[in-house]
């Protein structure tokens, strides 16, 4: 991880600014997927372990096939290869980015990259690819998954007879809904014959998954919409979600029939628990958005900030979260700042955006953008976004630097900050008024970060 390559903002009030980039590089860094695998997995004595507990019994000279799929795949990849080398005898990688870091050998691993936000045709063409792998592969073989997020979007195969226009018109509406991850991926699960423990079933022989957690409870039913573990949502659950939203005449007739049908026992399920599947299974979770908060705790810490964090994810419509965390941040450092002692509040968790307008922008920047009034009120506070896999939305930024002068400032450049928010404008706002963070990818995907900051 190159921190000198990423690009901050220079409105961070000095010499803050360097410890800032420290802070959120090692909040990064705790969740390097290369780095998390090769601390939870091993292979001791016939078992397969995770943190040194063996939770799948194998043969002594036991072979491993690996199917990795999400924004972290190639990284994970590459620490299992550290871990087995050449016991891994086949793999097949599904990502969005190449990775600047990972050298993978060719001669073992095959390597995809899909469409995200949105599925596209190199998405369908890798969830084939994948299957076709699994049915490949030697029923005594090991199967390691590698799950990380985004693997909903970079792999999709549409239940018949939708179509991949089906399932890009609903993933559309759902992301312009203001739904919840949660409530995208039971959709996604009951539409996708990849999705929903689905996958697990294609496998057929003994497995184990690795998750780094993108969704703020860690469901893993719920991470790249769970395709090797059990899942417990229905179509009622579908259908109640798509009326929630209003969605109905939003998504093709297709889908509303295919929903509609499943509610009637006509549509598959997805795999529920109790499944035979699921007898030789194991999943775990090896890098949450918690880890990395933990991380910059104790980076911030050690710059002499009095460091809280908030154990509750936070959730909620972007664009007046900001205001929001500001004031609870005020309350939950209230001694510090009768005190004058620099201070911080570290947040974690995913936002949602109801589109309205018809401008460029993600949720982390109209955090960041919800904030600046709030701020405005003190002369010595800060508050970063931060999407960890370093994309907020459709954009280039990984998320914004707003201050207590940030309001004063845009006003003298004649920009808007509520026009920009009504209109989902984060980006062009944020760029024109020189708030962007940009990291590029980072690799890694754990959710949002924000934090408070304050600097008397």
């Amino acid at each position: 991880m190159n921190l000198n390559s990423w690009n901050f903002p220079n409105n961070i009030p000095k010499p803050f600014s360097k410890d800032l980039k420290q802070i959120i590089g090692a909040a990064i860094q705790a969740v390097d997927p290369a780095s998390a695998v090769i601390r939870h997995v091993g292979f001791q004595d016939g078992k397969l372990q995770i943190n040194g507990k063996p939770v799948l019994d194998c043969k002594p000279d036991a072979r491993f096939r690996v199917a990795a799929f999400g924004k972290a795949a190639l990284e994970m990849v590459y620490g299992l290869d550290q871990v087995f080398g050449e016991q891994i005898t086949g793999g097949i990688v599904v990502t969005k980015h190449a990775a600047v870091s990972c050298d993978l050998p060719g001669d073992r691993f095959s390597i995809y990259y899909g469409n995200h936000p949105v599925p596209g045709e190199k998405s369908v063409e890798a969830a084939r690819a994948v299957v076709a792998f699994l049915n490949a592969c030697n029923k005594d073989d090991v199967f390691i998954f590698l799950i990380s997020g985004g693997g909903s979007s970079l792999l999709c195969l549409p239940e018949e007879p939708l179509t991949l226009k089906d399932l890009q018109a609903v993933t559309s509406a759902l992301l312009a809904s203001g739904a919840t991850i949660q409530e995208m991926n039971i959709i996604r699960k009951h539409l996708d014959k990849v999705k929903g423990g689905k996958l697990a079933v294609v496998t057929g022989m003994p497995l184990v998954s690795l998750v780094i957690s993108d969704v703020v409870d860690n469901s893993l039913s719920s991470i790249a919409s769970g395709p090797t573990v059990p899942d417990a949502s229905t179509f009622l659950d579908v259908e109640a979600i798509v009326s929630r939203y209003a969605l109905w005449e939003k998504i093709p007739v297709a889908v509303r029939r295919f929903i509609l049908d499943g509610m009637s026992g006509k549509s598959p399920e997805t795999i529920q628990d109790g499944h035979p599947t699921f007898a030789k299974a194991a999943a775990a979770i090896i890098a949450s958005n918690h880890d990395a908060m933990s991380a910059a705790k104790a980076k911030a810490e050690s710059f002499g900030f009095k460091v809280m964090m908030d154990d509750k994810p936070f959730t909620g419509e972007a664009s007046s979260l900001g205001e929001k965390l500001v004031r609870k941040a005020r309350k939950m450092q209230q001694a510090a700042l009768d005190s004058g002692i620099p201070a911080c509040v570290i947040f974690g968790g995913e936002s949602t955006v109801t589109i309205h307008g018809t401008g460029k922008g993600g949720r982390n920047l109209e955090v960041a953008l919800g904030a600046i009034s709030a701020l405005a009120e003190t002369t010595d506070e800060t508050l970063v976004t931060l999407a960890t896999d370093g994309e907020d939305g459709p954009t280039d930024a990984a998320g914004a630097c707003v201050t207590s002068s940030t309001l004063r400032d845009s006003e003298a450049r004649n920009l808007d900050v509520l026009r920009a928010l009504r209109n989902n404008n984060s980006y062009e706002f944020a760029q024109n008024a020189g708030l962007l963070i940009k990291t590029g990818p980072t690799g890694t995907n754990v959710n949002d970060l924000v934090f408070w900051f304050y600097t008397p």
